[in-house]
């Protein structure tokens, strides 16, 4: 294979990433340079922050500028900021794509993977390269998969049976999943009617766990994406997290120390459900107690939004009014604005808090004025609040 080519990064991006690097650093000088002058604001947060982006942005900058492919007539090897990687080509088993990037996986484990970005020169020059000489092992894998569906016994009385019962459960799961996406959007950015958001999130769990233990060994729930395997984990797992999400913005917890033995009661009842009888997660098999802490890990933050919200949305206790002074108040500029106020202590808080609030409150509310918190008690005891000046 008399091949011998260099790919660096394009000079579109290199401009791209040298701008994104500067407003980086000039934001981190910017955040040590208030400190200096004696802002003392959220002064940990500044200094961590400005001290972390500063010498990121010169790795950033680095790692474009030294970017490198070459391919010669034996091996490949990319060199970025670190050490550079090589593999024989004769050691190349094949190749996976995520996201535009090409990883290149070794036939022996204990050599490296090299990593292609999608940012280089004449990309595709590279992959027309890539595919021509070595295989996607992607899809080989489903090919493999697909065949092991077909010629499973519990799936069917023949391979036409068992085809028919693939096909048709991967109609099901993409509107499943489909239907997870939307809802997630949904409940996630304009959750109104905030109930059936909510619930909606709920729905769409529990309808996904009928094909989910229908076709036991043929729906899974953490695959590749080009897995022969439907896959149900954007109507599962999207849903879950994003009631957690929504839980967390809606409710300010004053402690969560109560909450966490009945999360993790939850956690356990959820990945006992989604676990057991489920192949993908033999923890004997290759990437089995990956899933296993991954699917426990969305559990147990599902479980905390259940608990989050069954201690407080339906919390019906009287709440106890409180009047703390506004020291000083702040906003955030990102995605979306949020609005702070930094108030002084009041019955349930010990020490001056910074607590979320509306904009229509930031902006009726000025430091030294009061304005009114009510603390409830929760029913599962964790104490939260919410602000008004009415």
């Amino acid at each position: 294979m008399n091949y011998t080519e260099e790919y660096r990064i394009s000079k579109g991006w290199k401009v791209f990433m040298g701008i994104f690097c500067l407003g980086m650093l000039a934001g981190g000088a910017y955040l040590l340079t208030e400190i200096a002058l004696g802002n003392q604001q959220s002064a940990t947060l500044k200094i961590i922050t400005g001290l972390v982006l500063i010498p990121l942005s010169f790795y950033f900058f680095m790692e474009t500028l030294s970017y490198e492919v070459k391919i010669t007539g034996n091996e490949i090897w990319v060199r970025d900021f670190g050490k550079p990687q090589s593999l024989p080509l004769n050691e190349i088993k094949g190749y996976k794509f995520y996201k535009g990037i090409a990883f290149i996986h070794p036939k022996s484990d204990k050599l490296p993977i090299l990593k292609v970005s999608d940012k280089i020169e004449n990309h595709g020059l590279f992959i027309t390269w890539l595919t021509a000489h070595y295989k996607d092992i992607d899809k080989e894998t489903a090919a493999k998969e697909e065949q092991e569906i077909l010629h499973d016994e519990g799936l069917g009385a023949d391979v036409a049976a068992r085809k028919s019962l693939l096909e048709k459960t991967r109609r099901v799961v993409s509107w499943l999943n489909t239907a997870g996406l939307a809802i997630s959007i949904w409940a996630m950015i304009y959750p109104k009617p905030y109930e059936l958001a909510c619930g909606c999130c709920l729905a769409i769990i529990l309808l996904a766990l009928i094909p989910y233990y229908r076709n036991k060994g043929l729906v899974k729930l953490i695959v590749n994406d080009k897995s022969a395997y439907p896959n149900l984990s954007t109507a599962v797992l999207l849903p879950a997290a994003v009631f957690f999400m929504r839980a967390l913005i809606d409710y300010s917890i004053i402690n969560f120390s109560p909450l966490w033995l009945p999360a993790l009661a939850l956690c356990l009842f959820f990945a006992g459900i989604l676990i057991s009888g489920h192949k993908e997660f033999d923890y004997r098999i290759a990437g089995g107690w990956a899933s296993i802490i991954m699917i426990t890990a969305v559990a147990y933050i599902f479980g905390m939004g259940i608990c989050i919200f069954y201690n407080c949305y339906f919390d019906s206790t009287a709440p106890q009014v409180s009047h703390p002074v506004v020291i000083s108040k702040r906003y955030s500029s990102g995605r979306h604005t949020s609005y702070y106020f930094t108030v002084k202590p009041w019955s349930a808080v010990i020490e001056q808090k910074e607590i979320e609030v509306y904009q229509s409150l930031y902006n009726r509310v000025s430091p030294g004025q009061t304005v009114n918190v009510y603390t409830r008690k929760g029913n599962l005891n964790a104490a939260w609040y919410d602000v008004s000046d009415k």
